[in-house]
């Protein structure tokens, strides 16, 4: 089974949000913000992922994307086709581009209710067709409002991306100047041994509030 990946964020982001889906998915860059592995991850949990699926067909345009698709004669009942343009000023009509994945699909689509979520990744250099991954709440969001907070901290999703990079389970973190603690509520999210150190003492009770 293969998935692709899209990832999240502006240009000065990428570089770490394709270490974060390269590191979790053992996968490869197969176009700009998309990864395609061998592995699921849970999009949930990733710091950029925006969104995932099973991959079912491809094309190097929609026509041949769509000849691969029909090639499965897939069948479901009450479906739904979401597009995403990669990059989103590419100038194609999603509208078109679902219709005519949608028709080579049998069953009746329910745009407003759909018991399957089909996506396609349309980018200048292929298209990419699938069963949508449910995403979820990102889990990173839960530390955006913490009780305390600092002007010089990491971002939450790079926090995030930074603790995929490295935590697998039970590893022992520690930070050395760890601020308001962003990365070890990360890694201890992740399920790492957190250990933080800071020289002011208002930061260090900050941080186990925080935590």
């Amino acid at each position: 089974m293969k998935y692709v990946y899209m990832l999240s964020g502006d240009d000065r982001e990428l570089d770490l949000a394709v270490a974060e889906a390269l590191a979790l998915t053992g996968g490869r860059s197969c176009a700009a913000k998309l990864v395609e592995a061998d592995r699921r991850v849970e999009v949930w949990r990733t710091g950029y992922g925006a969104c995932g699926m099973e991959l079912l067909a491809s094309g190097a345009n929609v026509e041949e994307a769509c000849r691969s698709l029909a090639g499965l004669d897939i069948t479901s009942e009450g479906f739904a086709v979401e597009v995403r343009r990669v990059p989103h000023r590419l100038s194609v009509h999603r509208h078109d581009v679902a219709s005519a994945l949608g028709a080579v699909i049998h069953g009746r689509p329910n745009l407003d209710n759909p018991r399957q979520r089909f996506l396609a990744f349309v980018t200048p250099g292929g298209v990419w067709v699938g069963r949508a991954l449910e995403a979820g709440e990102r889990d990173w969001r839960r530390f955006v409002r913490k009780p305390y907070d600092c002007s010089s901290a990491l971002p939450g999703r790079a926090a995030r991306a930074v603790c995929n990079l490295l935590v697998r389970g039970r590893e022992k973190v520690v930070d050395p100047c760890c601020g308001s603690g962003t990365l070890l509520l990360h890694a201890a999210a992740l399920g790492a041994v957190v250990t933080g150190f800071a020289i002011n003492r208002k930061m260090v009770g900050a941080t186990n509030k925080n935590l």
